[in-house]
């Protein structure tokens, strides 16, 4: 009987642990954890991922055609728009834009083609729009 007790024991406080655990997780996003990967509309030729740990915002231009890729976003409450540019031609790697965001702030993001020489964004090939939580 005694070592039944104890087996119940242990996995109530196994249930326990894994029930705060996952309260704890879906509040904020776990370490290294990767917002959804967002596409530009026309036929994939930009892309921008944002990294949880470390806040940092991927973009990439996949395709020759003189634009650059351009991630657009805004940390949730906030008043101005920022900017991302892949500006170095296509299909070479992808530009990592490193930001200090407050933790547990959500970032709303999404790629467009730009021109970068006049920051102009063609605001009709974004994407929609991806959210994480730094």
């Amino acid at each position: 009987m005694r070592n039944v007790t104890r087996h119940l024991v242990r996995s109530a406080l196994a249930l326990a642990a894994a029930t705060v655990l996952g309260v704890s997780t879906a509040t904020g996003a776990a370490a290294g954890t990767n917002g959804p990967t967002i596409y530009d509309t026309t036929n994939y030729k930009a892309w921008a991922v944002f990294l949880s740990w470390g806040e940092h915002l991927r973009v990439g231009d996949t395709y020759a055609d003189g634009r650059s890729a351009v991630a657009v976003w805004i940390v949730e409450g906030g008043s101005r728009f920022r900017h991302c540019w892949d500006n170095n031609g296509a299909n070479n790697g992808y530009k990592d834009c490193d930001y200090a965001i407050p933790d547990g702030k959500k970032v709303h993001y999404h790629v467009c083609l730009g021109n970068y020489g006049t920051e102009r964004i063609l605001t009709r090939t974004c994407g929609t729009w991806g959210t994480m939580v730094s």
